[in-house]
């Protein structure tokens, strides 16, 4: 079996069992399941959702190199921002 029927088919099958743990975990909706769907709950249902309690992120522009008696460039000089994010506040 060729690799791109290979990720097809793994593809196809997570989004099956995605669609089925999400219609279960609605309540008033019938049970869903689909042939191989104990089979991935055993990779899937075991794996514990990581949850970042803070993220923090970093953007650079490009810096170039200058002289002390160059004029700054708004442009080129170093720009840096850093964002703290706490998300369960």
């Amino acid at each position: 079996m060729p690799t791109d029927q290979v990720r097809w088919k793994i593809n196809a099958l997570t989004k099956k069992y995605k669609e089925c743990v999400d219609n279960n975990s609605k309540s008033g909706r019938d049970l869903m399941t689909f042939e191989w769907f104990d089979q991935l709950e055993e990779i899937f249902g075991q794996q514990k959702k990581a949850a970042a309690k803070h993220i923090v992120s970093s953007k650079f522009k490009h810096l170039t190199s200058k002289s002390s008696t160059s004029k700054p460039s708004t442009s080129s000089e170093k720009e840096v921002y850093l964002v703290y994010i706490d998300s369960f506040k």
